[in-house]
């Protein structure tokens, strides 16, 4: 095989070396005509030959001349009915349809009856050239058969073939490559007509098959596949070849067109024509049959020649015979005349082309073995190049019957060798299995040689909802799949697999498979249910539960306890709209969750009250526009004006009728964003003082308003921007016959002609505002007198102005003018029981004084505006506890003073109510703003859990920090403990408080039942749920808001003093731990601390909440949720004690979960990984510095290190630990619990502390100009690797590498700028940390130093083995040594790091395991470090070549055997119909715990012993290996392989009697010329004729395949004494003095090639001006029966050099494979050899042909002592 090589550029390394040119001369390479026989071929096969420089030229002009040809060839290989079809072939769509036009044809495939195959075909002819589309489609609709696509076929003025078959080819004898995988199938089975063979057509026909009788329709008629007229278990069996079997279309073959009319004379001499003509078989039209009067035979040939009116230039043709004919060639000639008038004859011996080429003459030579072929193949005639013939004689003197009979199919001439080439072996991933498991799934595949790893890419929807595509890598076949992206894999959800090989930059291609993760459990109860009212229904959502398929809906009418719950089953979406209901009526709700494994637990219970057709019932006290009856607009309205939005009519909004509305597609009619147009303008008939509107929604409102503003104008002629006036107010949502209004109170009276109200919703996603019904209300001052009756804004005092008894008159007025009805509409004062209390609370004040009320100062330093440079202010809020606890529906009255606001002022002031024990989705709402005086709230439910609903209610300042001062009284609800330390330091002090707080809550906790009794009746009590429980302890960092029950359950003592002295402290160590978080984000509370670096005023809210499904506390918005059981834990820290450097003493900071959830709220976005680098503060909290006082192994650490492998550890634990060792290598200020007094101290001394600055201020690190940091356009990989470097000033991308992680070109940019680090700051460690503390600045420092010194590695290997033993000695001062495989591939290194050792004396072993490469060279790069993290010189072994044998893994064999010993246990309770023989496991078991252990059984005499294993996934066996170290060895035997453990096959072997060796024998399947694969399922060892005795097994391996291999043989370089004639000099020669190298090979040659290198880098002959490599090859291997070629498993490569050529001190050997042998596409080195050393002198070599292993002949023949190596620019 020749090849034509050029210099490689980049990574397609001698790329050009590889292309596969059969025989034909090219400057390097030439390929013999050898390959390996497949087994169980029946097949004709085109031999053809590659283009060569010469004929290209010719051959190309001679086709563009011509139209083209399509030849459709059908073969019926099954039983089957006659079926005609029609051939269509149109245009491909990018085809220029005025070129190309349809063609249409037919064919008719006669009945079969699977023993005889039957042929039809067609040709479509004159086609121009293009790309084209076949279809055929039966003619006839009572078959099955589906019709049958191909796009893409190519017409280039030639002839393509396309062959097809009505069956799988490998069913009749095909195999899977070669010609098999150019035949398309026919499928049938297509019953009902659809197009495909599916499911349904399977019920169809076993519903015909069953019933046993003949029906006339035409389903019956499809059915009977096999055309017997009766439809039954044989079509079924038929039925099941095709039956979801993906479609199979035909490889085309192309061949030279010659027409009968170029065929100039035919003739045939010696015999009749009884079958065809001469002409139709050289134009493949027709088979041709001769008939002599006698048997033919030397003395009787037949001859058939053609001649051609001008010469075809072609590189060969092939003569098929006809299949299955005994009449085909087996003796004779073929004589070929070109137009030049020279002959060539080829003699025919054996049905084969007698010429001998090189690569059989060595092939022979060298293995003393001739080639034996099958009779009746195809002919091939390789002319060696292109060849313009002239004329063609065929001339046969034997036949295989020895008949008087010669039949020939055709006659193909080829224009190239392509077709004998097979198909390329890809080493994709077969047979991948997929087990999906509980959020998981694991995919096996069978292991592939020639690869280094593979490639596993995971494309679907995480747990997070979120799309993720995400690429894996392993070096086994196998991969477990728990996590994709940044969540898990979701159970139910499916996930598209695509598994590669790899082989360098080299990628297989993808084998596909799906997960489809399955729940292990029952489905969680589902959550965060909604229930809106509609009318007679009730509308209900829900979170979309994980591991759920669907959901089941129960409800009934509330407290109809005795009554059923209907269930509405199967909903398969989180929402569902129950319909049909009562109106007005109250619903009790609930869901369950349905998943595979069955029906989950109840949800909460829920309750919805239905809604009727009746609006809500509002105030008409006091009210302007009533109605007025038979009027179409209300009283006083004069004209409604529209800018925008959707009504009808012009009074829609003022017009009494609920129906009718205006709409506005927004989430903002002004009150956010003014225009004029944005909302209704309405203007009354004059003027009227008023200060409380109501509107009321339309019916399909379902988002809420949150904001109001009410602009006027005083002449309603005049309405424009510019004369509007505007007034704040209060916006309170009610609701009234369960339907939503708002109350909108100004906060002062206005006079107005025409007035605007403009509202907005909740957030920009609520994109809907509308109003049915506007109502106006006079300003009445009845409110306003009694709230001056107050002297203060708390109502605790009366005004001092006012004498007694005129105050008591006054209070009498007002209570009168209380009771007085609205003459109007009859209706008393809407807000007269609030009102009502404020004068009892006035008269309470006149009898006995001024009230001593508690009054709340407002913390006004406490506000999120502070905050504005804090990155994780989502997770934190400035909610300050009123220390009351309220009902939904109750009403509270808000007393807010400040000595800035008059009373109606607007305050910065918000109040917001929550539930106790509420679920993450629905525990707070802010009520609204608060103003200076009286505020009135009526509590909302803010869930519709069947639960007591209510909480704790708080505060919120929303100004600038200290600008001012607020105090709040809080008039309703029950009062709770509170206990705020925030702000006391003094020890005393903060134990007073908390002793009294203690007191409070125990107080609380004794009375709670009893009080919920009292007030809470619509609820049985329940102290997890009784809003009376709730409680606020406020820190400095944190709030926790609990149930006073576990608060004061999880404080140790007995007394209230020492609960109170165990909760200052566990606030004292909340703080401590908070401040020490807050550090290492680098915020500070020192003065110097610039405004990005100053601590956050919002606090970490830890609350009482009810848990989601899987959660055990959880970080959420605006707060963390803890559960009832675990709340006691919250008050159990003990502050850490450590001293001044910071070593831990004592104390404990709490348990992880706490710190996990408050790193998940405080995690750095910028480069946050979810439940990772959470983890880091944990972490902070718990370690103390010590190796194990962490949550990760440093062994894991270290191995992920020295993996070589890209990507993040699949073990969250061992990611954090690349977070932590940054903290580790630069955090070297104190240890773990060293506090900074200043913030520069701070940021100094905590890497993290500057990282986390620098993403809150980026301008602040450092950075040359035109290379400062920059976060944005890159993943968080990126953005963690830069501010690392930034942090560090470091440039620490190798230490990234180290973790699998890849920068990208900016980032390496960035940190170029930068040192490199260049300690091993990847083997870092906290004792490490401690010994580098301890040692620093001391004589230690250079006493303890590795630096400089050179590690040394010894190789300990065993041939055959998968693993290399090293032997490292060093520096005792090396701790710890890093472990690089080096392969060189091609003129580069590459290198991997593969493990890390611990150094003992500077001494330790290491073994590397090559799972997936074989049969390569390595040399170990060994680097030590110290305990300073600080690099030795690198040492390097010397090479070791690792080829193993490819054993299988036998994780999952089971083990069956007839052999019985004395254990054999007999039926038994366990085993009751069966015997046991125990211990079967030993046979496979390798060694137990270094101890070999056996097996010895045996038969009865005259039975046969066997032993049967079974691999329960198939596999590509090659060999087994057997071990009996003790006892009786197996002698005589034989191997069987199986699919199924029913049906076996005999397989050849290289020996039949064990003849153990070191008490182990392997054996490989090999018939003594060819290396067979089997794909097994089951292998049997049979002991042959040894029944009667004892035999034993100690071990039984299976070896897979290896993977092609590369050797060089030192004896077999030299000079060439002289020429070497290739293919008897048809070929041409290798010049004597020729420099050559040999060596062996396995491979497929067709793919492969062999290139030598140099010691430099360098290909060895080096390469001219135009890159051409100076040297040529041949790669041998055996001539295939069926003309393709084949895997070989003891080739032959001969490289050689012009004579003079400079040789280099050593040469290497390195094998490639490529996917396409002409564009060499997918080139990858498989195999390489040791380095050898080129002798001063050159032997002189003989290439010898010989005839045969004669005695005496030598494979090379060699005189030492002539020339020698040629050193550069020296003269041999």
């Amino acid at each position: 095989m020749k090849r034509t090589v050029k210099k490689r550029t980049g990574m397609r390394s001698a790329a050009a070396l590889l292309a596969v040119l059969m025989a034909v001369q090219s400057p390097l390479g030439r390929t013999g005509a050898m390959g390996m026989p497949q087994k169980n071929q029946r097949t004709r096969m085109t031999a053809t030959m590659s283009d060569a420089a010469a004929g290209e030229e010719a051959l190309a002009g001679l086709l563009e001349e011509r139209n083209g040809i399509l030849r459709v060839e059908v073969q019926g290989v099954v039983k089957a009915p006659e079926t005609t079809w029609n051939v269509e072939l149109y245009p491909s769509e990018e085809e220029d349809a005025s070129i190309a036009e349809p063609a249409f044809g037919s064919l008719t495939l006669p009945a079969g009856d699977g023993n005889t195959y039957t042929e039809g075909s067609c040709e479509l002819t004159e086609l121009p050239d293009g790309t084209y589309d076949l279809r055929m489609e039966p003619e006839n609709d009572t078959v099955s058969y589906v019709a049958y696509e191909q796009k893409g076929i190519r017409i280039q003025g030639d002839m393509v073939s396309i062959r097809l078959m009505n069956d799988a080819p490998e069913n009749h004898g095909y195999g899977e490559s070669g010609a098999g995988s150019r035949i398309g199938v026919l499928a049938m089975g297509d019953i009902d007509g659809s197009g495909a063979v599916d499911e349904d057509d399977k019920e169809e026909l076993l519903k015909l098959a069953a019933s046993g009788q003949v029906h006339d329709d035409l389903f019956y008629d499809r059915a009977d596949l096999n055309g017997d007229s009766q439809v039954d278990l044989a079509d079924v069996a038929c039925f099941a070849k095709y039956y979801k079997e993906d479609v199979r279309t035909a490889r085309e073959t192309r061949t030279m067109r010659i027409t009968e009319e170029e065929i100039h004379t035919a003739s045939a001499s010696n015999a009749e024509i009884s079958q065809g003509t001469v002409e139709q078989l050289f134009s493949g039209a027709a088979s041709l049959t001769l008939e002599s009067e006698e048997a033919i035979s030397g003395e009787n040939p037949v001859t058939i020649s053609a001649e051609f009116g001008s010469g075809k230039t072609m590189a060969g043709f092939v003569i098929d015979p006809v299949d299955g004919s005994g009449n085909t060639i087996v003796d004779g000639t073929v004589s070929v005349e070109t137009e030049k008038g020279k002959e060539k004859v080829f003699e025919i011996e054996n049905g084969k082309v007698k010429e001998r080429s090189l690569g059989r003459a060595l092939l022979e030579f060298f293995t003393g073995k001739e080639e034996t072929v099958s009779q009746g193949g195809p002919i091939v005639i390789d002319l060696k190049g292109q060849t313009a013939v002239k004329k063609v004689t065929i001339k046969v003197s034997r036949t295989l019957g020895n008949t008087a009979l010669v039949d020939i199919a055709k006659v193909e001439f080829l224009g190239d060798m392509k077709e004998r080439i097979p198909e390329p072996e890809m080493t994709a991933p077969e047979r991948v299995q997929v087990e999906n498991g509980d959020a998981s799934f694991t995919v096996t595949w069978r292991r592939q040689p020639n690869v280094t790893g593979y490639e596993v890419t995971v494309h679907g929807v995480n747990s997070k909802k979120n799309e993720v595509t995400q690429i894996f890598q392993t070096d086994k076949p196998e991969f477990r799949a728990e996590g994709l992206g940044d969540g898990a894999l979701a159970n139910g959800n499916s996930y598209e697999i695509q598994i590669r090989s790899v082989n360098g930059a080299w990628k297989s291609p993808a084998a596909e498979a799906v997960g489809r993760p399955r729940a292990a459990s029952l489905p969680p109860a589902p959550e965060n249910i909604t229930v809106t009212s509609r009318y007679k229904g009730l509308s209900i959502s829900w979170k979309d539960m994980m591991d759920t398929d669907s959901y089941n809906l129960y409800y009934r009418k509330y407290g109809d306890s005795q009554g059923a719950y209907t269930k509405i089953p199967d909903i398969r979406e989180n929402r569902y709209e129950l319909k049909g209901l009562e109106d007005k009526t109250k619903y009790d709700v609930y869901l369950t969750g349905v998943n595979p494994l069955g029906e989950g637990p109840e949800s909460v219970h829920y309750t919805g009250v239905t809604a009727a057709l009746d609006p809500p019932v509002t105030p008409d006290y006091k009210r302007i526009n009533v109605e007025v009856p038979g009027e179409p607009v209300t009283a006083h309205i004069e004209s409604v004006r529209y800018g925008s939005g959707d009504y009808k009519g012009e009074y829609d909004i003022v017009d009494g009728n609920y129906e009718t509305s205006w709409a506005r597609i927004d989430w903002d009619s002004g009150a956010t964003y003014y225009d004029l147009k944005k909302a209704p303008i309405v203007s009354f008939d004059r003027s009227y003082e008023m200060d409380t509107m109501v509107v009321i929604p339309d019916g399909e409102q379902t988002f809420s308003y949150n904001k109001a503003v009410l602009y006027y104008w005083t002449d309603r002629n005049d309405i424009q921007d510019s004369t509007k006036n505007s007034v704040a107010g209060v916006l309170e949502k009610k609701t009234s016959n369960n339907k939503a209004y708002y109350e909108f109170r100004a906060d002062r009276p206005i006079e107005a002609e025409a007035v605007q109200l403009v509202l907005s919703t909740a957030d920009g996603n609520s994109r809907r505002i509308s109003m049915a019904e506007l109502k106006f209300y006079y300003y009445d001052s009845l409110e306003d007198e009694i709230m001056d009756l107050y002297g203060d804004p708390y109502h605790v005092s009366l005004r001092p102005d006012v004498d007694r008894e005129t105050m008591g008159k006054r209070i009498q007025s007002l209570k009168d003018r209380l009771d007085q009805p609205d003459p109007v509409s009859g209706e008393l004062h809407p807000r007269k029981e609030i009102l009502e209390t404020e004068l009892a609370n006035a008269e309470r004040i006149l009898k006995d004084g001024a009230l001593q009320a508690e009054i709340l100062a407002v913390d006004s330093k406490d506000t999120g505006n502070s905050d504005s440079h804090i990155t994780f202010k989502g997770g934190l809020n400035t909610y300050q506890p009123l220390g009351v606890t309220a009902r939904a529906g109750e009403t509270v009255t808000v007393y807010v003073g400040s000595p800035a606001h008059k009373t109606g002022d607007g305050t910065r002031l918000q109040l917001v109510q929550t539930q106790y024990h509420g679920s993450s989705a629905a525990w707070t709402r802010t009520l609204g703003n608060l103003k200076a005086g009286a505020n009135d709230f009526t509590l909302e439910a803010l869930d519709h859990m069947d639960l007591e609903r209510g909480g704790q209610l708080y505060v919120v300042y929303t100004g600038e920090a200290g600008r001012e001062q607020y105090g709040v009284r809080v008039s309703g609800g029950t009062k709770i403990p509170v206990l705020d330390l925030s702000d006391t330091k003094d020890p005393a002090e903060r134990l007073k408080l908390a002793e009294a707080y203690v007191n409070g809550l125990e107080a609380m906790v004794q009375d709670m039942e009893a009080l919920h009794n009292r007030d809470h009746q619509d609820y049985s009590y329940d102290e997890k749920n009784c809003i009376y429980g709730a409680t606020d302890i406020v820190s400095r960092y944190t709030m926790i808001s609990g149930p006073s029950d576990q608060i004061l359950e999880g404080l140790s003592g007995n007394t209230a003093a020492e609960k109170a002295a165990a909760l200052e402290q566990s606030m004292t160590a909340m703080d401590q731990m908070v401040e020490l978080f807050y550090a290492h984000k680098g915020l500070s509370t020192a003065s110097d601390a610039e405004p990005h670096n100053r601590v956050p005023a919002g606090r970490l809210n830890i609350r009482y909440q009810r848990m989601f499904a899987g959660a055990f506390m959880y970080a959420g918005g605006l707060h963390i949720g803890i559960e009832w059981p675990q709340f006691k834990e919250m008050v159990n820290g003990k502050p850490v004690i450590a001293d001044a450097e910071g070593r831990y003493q004592s104390g404990s900071l709490f348990g992880w979960g706490l710190s996990h959830e408050i790193g998940h709220e405080i995690n750095e976005g910028a480069y946050a990984v979810a439940e990772v680098t959470n983890n880091y503060y944990p972490l902070l909290a718990q370690a103390r510095d010590t190796n194990d006082s962490l949550r990760f192994k440093y062994e894991d650490v270290f191995k992920k290190t020295t993996s070589g492998a890209r990507g993040k550890a699949s073990d969250g634990a061992v990611q954090l630990a690349m977070y932590w060792q940054l903290h580790l290598a630069y955090d070297m200020g104190g240890y773990n619990f060293k506090t900074f007094d200043t913030s520069k101290e701070q940021l100094e001394n905590l890497i993290f502390a500057r990282m986390d600055s620098y993403v809150r201020k980026p301008s602040s690190a450092p950075g040359a100009e035109g290379n400062k940091l920059k976060l944005s356009g890159t993943d968080k990989d990126n953005v963690l690797m830069r501010l690392a470097a930034a942090a560090a000033r470091k440039d620490l991308l190798d230490f990234f590498r180290h973790w699998g992680m890849e920068p990208d070109a900016d980032t390496v940019r960035y940190a170029s700028q930068f040192e490199k680090e260049e300690r091993g700051i990847w083997f870092a460690n906290d004792e490490n940390r401690v010994w580098q503390m301890e040692k620093r600045n001391t004589s230690q420092e250079t006493e303890t130093s590795a630096k400089g010194s050179v590690p040394q590695g010894i190789i300990q290997y065993v041939n055959g083995e998968n693993q290399v033993n090293l032997e490292i000695s060093g520096d005792t001062n090396v701790w710890i040594y890093e472990i690089v495989r080096c392969e060189r591939d091609g003129g580069t290194e590459k290198k991997q790091s593969v493990g890390y050792a611990y150094a003992h004396d500077g001494e330790a072993v290491f073994t590397d395991v090559a799972a997936t490469a074989n049969n390569r060279v390595y040399t170990y790069e060994i680097t030590g470090y110290d305990k300073w993290l600080e690099k030795t010189e690198p040492g390097r072994t010397k090479e070791v070549k690792v080829s193993h044998r490819g054993d299988i893994d036998r994780t999952l064999w089971t083990v069956s055997t007839n052999l019985t010993n004395s254990e054999l246990e007999e039926p038994g309770e366990d085993h009751p119909d069966t015997y046991v023989q125990p211990g079967l496991e030993k046979m496979v078991d390798l060694e137990t715990e270094g101890a070999v252990t056996t097996f010895t059984g045996s038969v009865k005499a005259g039975q046969t012993p066997e032993i049967v294993l079974e691999l329960n996934q198939p596999e590509l066996v090659t060999g087994l290996v057997y071990t009996a170290a003790e006892g009786t060895p197996i002698g005589k035997f034989s191997v069987s392989v199986s699919q199924d453990g029913s049906s076996w096959e005999r397989v050849p072997v290289s020996a039949d009697t064990f003849t153990l060796e070191d008490g182990s024998q392997t054996v490989y399947f090999h018939d003594g010329t060819v290396l067979y694969t089997y794909d097994a399922a089951f292998v049997k060892l049979t002991a042959d004729g040894q029944g009667g005795r004892e035999l034993s097994i100690s071990d039984l391996s299976l070896l897979g395949q290896t993977g092609d291999n590369v050797e060089m043989d030192a004896a077999g370089m030299g000079r060439l004494m002289k020429d070497f004639a290739i293919n008897g000099g048809a070929d041409g020669v290798i010049p004597e003095g020729s420099i050559v190298f040999t060596g062996t090979y396995k491979g497929n040659p067709a793919y492969n090639v062999v290139l030598l290198w140099d010691e430099k880098g360098q290909i060895v002959g080096g390469t001219d001006a135009d890159g051409n490599i100076q040297a040529e090859s041949l790669i041998l291997a055996k001539v295939p029966e069926n003309g393709l070629l084949g895997e070989v498993s003891d080739g032959i490569w001969i490289y050689y050099l012009p004579e003079g050529t400079s040789l280099p001190e050593h040469v290497r050997a390195e094998l490639y494979r490529v996917d396409d042998a002409e564009t060499l596409k997918g080139q990858r080195t498989v195999s390489s050899s040791l380095t050898i050393t080129v002798p001063e002198q050159l032997p002189e070599l003989e290439l010898d042909p010989g005839s045969g292993p004669a005695a005496g002949n030598e494979r090379l023949r060699k005189r030492d002592g002539l020339g020698g190596r040629t050193r550069e620019g020296e003269k041999n």
